[in-house]
Order: C-alpha cells, then structure tokens, then sequence
C-alpha cells in the first residue's frame, strides 16, 4: 500500500505474561522509525508509543496489534483522545508528525 508505513507486532503465546517489546526501523524514503509495546493482554489492553518518521511522514501507519486469544479491538485512544480508526486488530495512524501514545483496549 503506497503511503502507508506497515508496522506488526504479536505478543509472546504463553497465556497471562505482558511484556514490553520495543521496534527500531529505517523505513526506506521515509526515515526513521521506532515503536514501543507494553502488553498487558491479560487486562484486555495493550500500550503502544510510536515514533514515526519525520523526514518524509507516511499518509498513515497501521499498527496491527493481534491479542493472543483473539479478542477484538473494542476502543482506540490516541495521545488520550477517541479514535474510530480501527478494525478487529489494526488501527490506523493518520497524519503523525510527532510521538503519540496509542491505549488499545480489547473485548472478550
């Protein structure tokens, strides 16, 4: 997908562990890029923080996030406010030119 800036993170299988995991990238044209996951699957959210390239900003980033039993995304949250810009497991990062906070909460 042209202008869009793929980025896939799964938490670790065994049931009940949140875990952090952080990603640094080069995404070719764009710049630098670097994302942060705190995982705590067991409480039905997940944290990222996401720093996406500045020197040529993607149209948008989508961050799927698959929680390890299949629960489906419930509400998004970006830098604290509301995003309807989801799916079951991805959301969509429109227009970020700076680090933002992405609180993503998970129905059973």
């Amino acid at each position: 997908m042209e202008g869009y800036l793929p980025i896939v993170v799964a938490q670790d299988e065994r049931a009940g562990l949140g875990y952090e995991q952080t990603a640094f990238g080069w995404s070719p044209g764009m710049g630098p890029v670097s994302l942060a996951i705190d995982s705590r699957s067991d409480e039905g959210t997940i944290l990222a923080t996401v720093d996406p390239p500045v020197r040529t900003p993607p149209e948008a980033i989508a961050l799927r996030l698959r929680h390890p039993r299949g629960d489906s995304i419930r509400s998004v949250r970006v830098d604290g406010r509301p995003s309807t810009e989801f799916t079951a497991d991805t959301v969509t990062l429109r227009g970020l030119t700076a680090r933002a906070a992405i609180e993503v909460r998970y129905r059973p």
